[in-house]
């Protein structure tokens, strides 16, 4: 299959971005279909910062609502985007890990 650099659109920072040959060549060896849509910058601090939200993420949950619960662990204060039910536990995000066996 033969490739050739493409110009392509970022939906994280809405920048324009150069698919390379060399980044085609990858990303069909891994067997991905579809072209990326984050530039490669977008995806660096994606993967520096892992689940830590950017700009357009920030956005999407601005107008969230969240609910003011006490963790049902360790009793720290903490906010939810889900209406908590009575009778159910509400876990803090580190008593969550610890409770799914994450650490």
């Amino acid at each position: 299959m033969s490739f050739t650099e493409r110009l392509l659109y970022c939906s994280k920072c809405k920048k324009n971005f150069i698919f390379t040959v060399e980044n085609q060549e990858y990303r069909s060896s891994q067997g991905y279909p579809n072209d990326p849509v984050n530039c490669p910058s977008c995806r660096r601090a994606r993967k520096t910062y892992g689940s830590k939200q950017t700009n357009a993420d920030e956005d999407l949950n601005s107008n969230r609502q969240m609910f003011p619960v006490v963790c049902t662990k360790c009793g720290k204060a903490v906010r939810v985007p889900f209406q908590p039910r009575p009778g159910k536990p509400v876990y803090c995000s580190e008593c969550q890990m610890r409770t799914r066996g994450g650490r």
